[in-house]
């Protein structure tokens, strides 16, 4: 297994999951701060590790790949 298929097999931490989740449901990064409890830059730093999780490049494609991930996993059900 090279290093980007062994990172993409790497689970995400309970609390990268649940702000990813807020994420795909249409909340900001400053409103799931506020929700959490926690400060806007401790959720931008689970953010980068949840991208360098995926191995995406952005942002923006890690939120899709998430979706997608879990939308599959509903499938399943």
């Amino acid at each position: 297994m090279d290093a980007l298929q062994e990172r993409r097999s790497r689970a995400l931490s309970p609390r990268q999951e649940e702000i990813m989740r807020l994420l795909v449901e249409g909340h900001r990064p400053k409103d799931i701060a506020q929700l959490l409890g926690i400060k806007e830059s401790t959720i931008r730093s689970h953010l980068k590790a949840v991208t360098a999780t995926l191995g995406s490049r952005t942002l923006i494609y890690a939120v899709a790949q998430y979706a997608s991930r879990e939308e599959s996993k509903a499938g399943q059900i």
